[in-house]
C-alpha cells in the first residue's frame, strides 16, 4: 500500500492533472461549441461516445447541427446558430458518417472558390469524383443533401443516376459550344418518394439519431399509458425514500441482447442494453418467475432481438430498485413491441403531409422575383420564397383534408373521438381537428394522398380487443 502511495499520489502528477482539468473546464465553460467540436472530432469513429456527447450538449444548450454538404467539413466545427443559447452550435462533421473518412479538403476548397452548391447536379460536377456510391448513400441517409433535394432518397437516386450516366456516356458527346452536353435528370428519378424508414437509415449511417428519435412519435400516447422515463421514477424514489418500485413501465430502444448466468448459482437471464432519449442502461430479465411463468428466457430473447434488428421501441413492464450511490437496478418482467402495447391507447394523432410533393405554381410577380434572385446569386432567398409558397399551399391542402376527415367521422359515428394534427416534414403544424377511430376512417386515412402514416399514426384497430394494460393485469 505504501509503495503504491509513493507513485499513485505523486504530487507532480496530481498538479499536472489538476492543471489540465482546470484548462478543460475553462474551455468547456467559456467556449462550449469549440470544446464539443474538438471532442466529437476526436471520437468521430465511436458512435456511442458521440451520442453521449450530443446528449450533454443538449443539456447545456449547444445544438448539434445536422450534416450538410453546404456547411459541413470533414471535422466537427463550431458554427454560429440562431437557436443556440450562446449563439453557437456544432456542425456535424462528414467524417462522423459511416464509410466517409479523411479531411475532405476538396469539398472545402470547392465551396471557398465557387461558393455553395446550388443543386445535386452542381455538387456532382464539382466534387462528385471525391465520393463513391456507397459513401453518397450513407451521406443521403444521414441527411447531408437535404438543402439540395426534396428528400433523402431522391438525393441518392439523382446522384446515382448522374454517376451511372457519366460511366455510360458516349465519348465526345458535347453541346454546340464544345462543352459537356447537359442532360436533364428524368422526372421518374426526380419524383422518387422518401424512404419509409428514414430514422432507421439515419441510425445506420451515424450510429445514433441526430434529428428525430424513434420514440418521439409515441410520446403523447406513452404519457397517456402512464409510461415515464427511468430518471423520473428514480427521482421519485429518492425524494420519497422508496427503495423499490414494482410494475412500472419504460419505453426504450434495444441496443444489444445477451444471455448470461449469475455468478453464484449459474441462473440464466437475458441482459439487454437499452437507451432512452439521453441515457443508456441495462435491464436484466429472469425467465419463468412467480406470476409470469410464460415469460421464458427464449421469449425475452426473441422479442428483444427482433426489436434490436428492426430498431423499433419496446415497452418493459419492470421493477426498479435503488443501489449504491446513483445506481438504479432495473429487472424486466415482461416486454412488448411498442405498437402492440399501445394498440388501444388513444392519444393525439399526427399525420405527415409531404410538402415536397406539392407542385408550386408561383404567381407571375413571384416567378419574376425568383429569376431576379437567382441571377443575383441569392439562391437561398429564392428557395425560402418557394418554401413559403409551398407551405401556404400545404396549409390550404391540410384544411381540405381536415374537413374530409371530419365528414367521414360524422358519417361513421362509431369508435372513440381523438384529436389529430397535420404537420409538414419539419414538424410545422398545418391544421388540426378531431376524428373517430374506427375501421372506415382508418381505411380512408391510408388512401389520402401525400399523407405518411407509417411513423406517425398508431394502429387503429378495426375490432378493438381488450386493452393491453387490462390483459397484463389479467
Amino acid at each position: 500500500m505504501a509503495k503504491f502511495a509513493d507513485y499513485g499520489f505523486n504530487k507532480s502528477h496530481a498538479a499536472a492533472y489538476a492543471w489540465i482539468a482546470y484548462q478543460t473546464m475553462w474551455l468547456k465553460t467559456r467556449y462550449p461549441a469549440a470544446f464539443f467540436a474538438a471532442l466529437m472530432t476526436y471520437n468521430a469513429n465511436d458512435a456511442a461516445k458521440l451520442s453521449a456527447i450530443k446528449d450533454e450538449m443538449i443539456a447545456l444548450g449547444v445544438p448539434l447541427l445536422p450534416p450538410d454538404v453546404n456547411f459541413s467539413s470533414g471535422r466537427f466545427l463550431p458554427e454560429a446558430s440562431k437557436g443556440a443559447g450562446g449563439g453557437w452550435g456544432v456542425r456535424f462533421g462528414l467524417c462522423g458518417i459511416k464509410r466517409v473518412s479523411g479531411a475532405l479538403g476538396e469539398l472545402d476548397e470547392s465551396r471557398e472558390t465557387a461558393g455553395a452548391f446550388t443543386s445535386l447536379e452542381d455538387f456532382h460536377s464539382r466534387v462528385g469524383r471525391v465520393f463513391n456510391k456507397g459513401q453518397l448513400e450513407k451521406m443521403a441517409e444521414a441527411g447531408a443533401f437535404e438543402s439540395l433535394s426534396r428528400n433523402r432518397r431522391q438525393a441518392f437516386s439523382v446522384l446515382s443516376w448522374l454517376m451511372d450516366r457519366k460511366d455510360k456516356a458516349p465519348a465526345g458527346q458535347t453541346d454546340m459550344f464544345g462543352g459537356a452536353q447537359a442532360v436533364p435528370v428524368p422526372s421518374s428519378v426526380l419524383d422518387t418518394p422518401e424512404w419509409g424508414d428514414i430514422s432507421n437509415r439515419e441510425f445506420g449511417a451515424l450510429g445514433f439519431y441526430v434529428r428525430e428519435h424513434p420514440i418521439d412519435q409515441y410520446v403523447e400516447r406513452l404519457i397517456s399509458a402512464g409510461i415515464r422515463r427511468k430518471d423520473s421514477f428514480a427521482g421519485f424514489m429518492r425524494e420519497h425514500g422508496i427503495a423499490a418500485l414494482p410494475k412500472r413501465r419504460l419505453c426504450v430502444m434495444v441496443d444489444s441482447v445477451q444471455v448470461k448466468q449469475t455468478k453464484n448459482k449459474g441462473i440464466p437471464y437475458v441482459e439487454a442494453m437499452v437507451s432512452e432519449r439521453g441515457e443508456s442502461f441495462r435491464i436484466s430479465c429472469y425467465g419463468e418467475r412467480g406470476e409470469r411463468p410464460e415469460w421464458t428466457i427464449a421469449r425475452f430473447q426473441n422479442v428483444l432481438e427482433t426489436a434490436r434488428q428492426e430498431r423499433s421501441p419496446v415497452v418493459f413492464v419492470c421493477s426498479l430498485s435503488l443501489g449504491d450511490g446513483d445506481t438504479v437496478w432495473v429487472n424486466g418482467d415482461q416486454v412488448y413491441p411498442v405498437e402492440a402495447y399501445l394498440e388501444n391507447v388513444r392519444g393525439p394523432m399526427t399525420l405527415r403531409l409531404d410538402l415536397s410533393r406539392i407542385a408550386v405554381g408561383l404567381e407571375p410577380e413571384q416567378s419574376m422575383r425568383e429569376v431576379e434572385l437567382r441571377k443575383a446569386g441569392k439562391n437561398e432567398e429564392a428557395d425560402e420564397m418557394i418554401a413559403a409558397a409551398r407551405r401556404q399551399k400545404g396549409v390550404a391542402r391540410a384544411a381540405r383534408m381536415v374537413a374530409h376527415i371530419q365528414r367521414a367521422s360524422e358519417n361513421n359515428p362509431t369508435g372513440e373521438m381523438s384529436d389529430f394534427r397535420i404537420r409538414d416534414e419539419t414538424g410545422f403544424e398545418l391544421a388540426k381537428g378531431q376524428l373517430r377511430q374506427n375501421a372506415h376512417v382508418a381505411t380512408m386515412l391510408k388512401q389520402l394522398e401525400l399523407v405518411s402514416l407509417q411513423e406517425n399514426v398508431g394502429t387503429i384497430a378495426a375490432a378493438p380487443a381488450a386493452p393491453v394494460r387490462q390483459r397484463l393485469a389479467a
